[in-house]
């Protein structure tokens, strides 16, 4: 016959009269591990990686797409660079232009006094000294708007500052091949390297979502050792020691009925899938066309350059062919100012097809990638 159970809650304390009690009062101590295995859904080390695999990739997207947006700046910034160029070179020509009218106006004033020509030569000279003059006001506000371009696009705010002393580099590179150009933008393009690395983000996300189809099996197991003494102190120090011990050994089994929200995941999954493969395919192929037309236009460029280099010396050549007839009293002013508009027209045409081979050339880099290596470029 035992007598009641009287239970402390505070202390934890057990007390009983009953004879089958060896300690009383009586302090319990256990300590326990357990394991649970998946056996089908989120099982492998795949699945349960995959939230870390698909942060790697995240990241490693972020730095592409960091590096996307540095090669965009370098690209703007040589096209700065180079309409400053232009700019700065239009200026020169313009400048030359007006000293070439100012000195056929004074020639036919003196001419005129002469009684050499007349006074249309005279105000035909004026007109294209005023109209040079035009011009040269024009190219000093465009060099002006070139220069705050640049500033901006390298991070200096002091607008004041003027620009130092820049040039056109010369071309002395081999025409550019189209695979090797296309082979460089397939490996190093960030555009085209962060939605590949995409489709892995989706893939892993479509093989977990697989993996979540199946059943919920798991295995379990446990072991633990227990103590009871007459104290809290003994309880825990004797722990270790103790012969009282415990194991656990389950099986546990559980599946959705249809499984259709799971299923669901998955068709989505895999359709997305079937997206970003898909955008990639097209990412390919327009980086096919692009670079084509960044290696036709840079060899189309090149071409422009020597044309328009040779129409330059052909228009000096026949302005000053048309210079000696009226220094001889065979041409008038007008057909002067003629040839002295076509040469200032022929060498900033020759301007601009430099112009247009430098932003071809920054635009091919881009496309491969190669810029950060030109310009001795380090991303962190």
């Amino acid at each position: 016959v035992s007598s009641g159970l009287d239970r402390d809650r505070a202390s934890g304390t057990t007390a009983t009269s009953s004879y089958l009690s060896y300690i009383n009062p009586a302090y319990n101590a256990d300590v326990s591990v357990s394991i649970t295995q998946p056996l089908l859904q989120n099982a492998g080390t795949a699945v349960n990686r995959a939230a870390i695999e698909r942060a790697r990739i995240g990241v490693n997207r972020a730095g592409l797409d960091f590096k996307g947006s540095v090669l965009l700046v370098v690209r703007n910034v040589e096209t700065a660079y180079y309409n400053l160029c232009f700019a700065r070179e239009q200026l020169n020509v313009y400048k030359s232009s007006l000293q070439l009218a100012q000195t056929l106006f004074d020639e036919a004033k003196s001419r005129k006094q002469a009684g050499v020509v007349t006074d249309l030569d005279v105000l035909q000279a004026e007109v294209g000294v005023s109209d040079a003059r035009r011009n040269v006001i024009l190219a000093e506000q465009s060099v002006h708007n070139e220069e705050d371009a640049l500033l901006n696009l390298i991070g200096q705010f002091e607008f004041n500052t003027p620009v130092g002393d820049i040039r056109f580099p010369d071309y002395t590179e081999r025409a550019p091949s189209f695979d090797v150009s296309y082979n460089l933008a397939r490996d190093n393009q960030p555009d085209l390297l962060s939605a590949q690395a995409s489709v892995k983000q989706v893939a892993i996300d479509a093989a977990t979502s697989k993996n979540g189809r199946l059943p919920q099996l798991d295995l379990g197991g446990a072991v633990g050792y227990n103590t009871t003494e007459t104290s809290s102190h003994r309880a825990i120090s004797e722990l270790p020691d103790s012969n009282g011990y415990n194991w656990e050994l389950s099986l546990s089994f559980r599946m959705p009925w249809g499984l259709k929200a799971e299923r669901a995941r998955y068709r989505s999954a895999l359709s997305t899938l079937n997206q970003t493969r898909a955008r990639v395919q097209q990412l390919e192929q327009n980086l096919v066309v692009q670079v084509r037309g960044a290696v036709r236009s840079v060899e189309t460029n090149i071409e422009s350059v020597a044309i328009s280099s040779q129409g330059t010396q052909l228009s000096v050549k026949k302005y000053e062919l048309e210079k000696a007839r009226f220094d001889a009293g065979l041409s008038t002013a007008r057909f002067v100012l003629q040839a002295q508009d076509e040469l200032a027209t022929s060498r900033v045409n020759e301007l601009q097809s430099k112009v247009n081979l430098r932003n071809a050339i920054a635009d091919l880099h881009r496309l491969e990638g190669s810029s950060l290596e030109r310009f001795n470029i380090i991303l962190p």
